[in-house]
């Protein structure tokens, strides 16, 4: 055991040949430290909070890391942020190393695969652990922390905001139609567009592929004639206003734009001089992630038992005012 134990630390006390021949063997038959019990063994707690998101370059990913990361210090808790570029398999990969003791909780954004695969045993099986948290997507068959924002609630207010200051003819833009929170997006939006008695056409809701975005697909979608857009994530957002600034083109000065983005990424005062046509939708990603992390708190205060909470945060509508 002394053996196994001093080649695993790479110890200067065990031949090179033997650490390797050992290493091997572990790696063979999966072996994995355990944070944990090592934690037990020198009497020292880990008191580490893991964090998977889809990936780092949404700002809104960007704003929960950092409210957990705020709160788990006030805590005396430490954060690890980890990424699974929106794959099943990289987050049971992730999942897995987790389960080594490293970390004390989850709080986790599932991948856009997990839930339209509609596939969480993982998850599920993982939450019998180690306590979870899910927030942004969530889905009902774990019973963990979950916290989202008011999607429908908050669609329906700013289609109704473009419609009250005159915009007709209303477009939809999206690249997560398959996820339940764009679901609720697209139904806030059907609501608002019919109680005004607007005409909305299948072409006025442009969904589209990442991986299989084509510009001129946008090209014709952005010459319908729209004098309202509702574009439903961050990602829609830059791809439409990369292509007003390529267009150069006067038929978009009085087009009204909606777009989810962060405000922290800008001046408040610039937006209103240069942007006076776009509405800006915060999720309140810094809230959520403060609130996520005290969720996770609650289910280590109940001994580890299941805490089923919902918590929904109300998104900021800025702009058009």
């Amino acid at each position: 055991i002394a053996t196994v134990s001093k080649a695993l630390n790479d110890s200067h006390e065990i031949s090179i040949e033997l650490k390797k021949k050992i290493k091997s063997y572990a790696e063979e038959i999966g072996y994995k430290k355990n944070y944990s019990a090592l934690a037990l063994r020198t009497k020292k707690s880990i008191k580490n909070i893991a964090v998977i998101i889809p990936n780092f370059y949404n700002f809104f990913f960007n704003e929960v890391i950092k409210g957990i990361n705020d709160a788990s210090r006030a805590y005396g808790y430490n954060t690890i942020v980890l990424e699974s570029n929106d794959s099943i398999k990289r987050e049971k990969e992730l999942l897995d190393y987790l389960l080594t003791g490293i970390a004390d909780g989850l709080i986790i954004s599932p991948s856009s695969e997990t839930i339209e695969l509609e596939s969480h045993d993982h998850l599920v099986d993982f939450n019998k652990r180690i306590p979870v948290v899910l927030f942004d997507k969530i889905f009902e068959g774990i019973k963990c922390g979950k916290i989202t924002n008011d999607n429908r609630n908050c669609s329906y207010r700013v289609t109704q905001k473009l419609i009250d200051i005159g915009c007709r003819k209303i477009g939809l833009m999206s690249d997560m139609y398959k996820l339940n929170i764009a679901k609720e997006r697209i139904s806030g939006f059907k609501t608002a567009i019919q109680e005004a008695g607007l005409e909305l056409k299948k072409s006025d809701m442009f969904f589209y592929s990442q991986e299989l975005f084509y510009t001129h697909q946008l090209q014709i979608f952005m010459n319908s004639g729209y004098d309202g857009l509702f574009c439903m994530e961050e990602n829609s957002l830059i791809k439409v206003k990369n292509f007003i600034a390529r267009s150069k083109s006067t038929l978009f000065e009085k087009l009204k734009i909606v777009g989810y983005y962060s405000r922290k990424v800008y001046r408040k005062d610039v937006i209103n001089e240069v942007e006076p046509n776009y509405i800006y939708v915060d999720q309140k990603g810094y809230k959520m992630g403060q609130e996520s992390l005290k969720l996770l708190l609650k289910r280590f205060d109940n001994n580890n038992n299941s805490i089923n909470e919902l918590i929904i945060i109300d998104s900021e509508i800025q702009n058009f005012e």
